[in-house]
């Protein structure tokens, strides 16, 4: 059985119409919708161990398209992200 193998890192600082993402050297920016979204996790070649703000909602599209995706998600509050960031 092959295992999966994390490659890159992210941190994602979440906001009602767009995503700040780092991968720890640059921010992306990209907008918080379905088709942005989409177009993003298409970009990682390999499965990505991402950190994600939790919001009320705003979070959710992105950790819902990255499982589906088969990157490993988690979900830290805030002030912990500032460190990933």
């Amino acid at each position: 059985m092959a295992m999966k193998t994390l490659n890159t890192e992210l941190g994602i600082d979440v906001a009602k119409r767009w995503l700040d993402i780092s991968n720890g050297k640059q921010v992306t920016r990209i907008d918080n919708n379905r088709p942005a979204i989409k177009r993003f996790l298409k970009q990682l070649s390999t499965t990505t161990c991402i950190s994600i703000e939790s919001t009320n909602t705003y979070h959710e599209l992105f950790v819902e398209l990255a499982i589906a995706d088969k990157h490993t998600v988690y979900m830290i509050d805030a002030y912990r992200l500032g460190s990933f960031l």
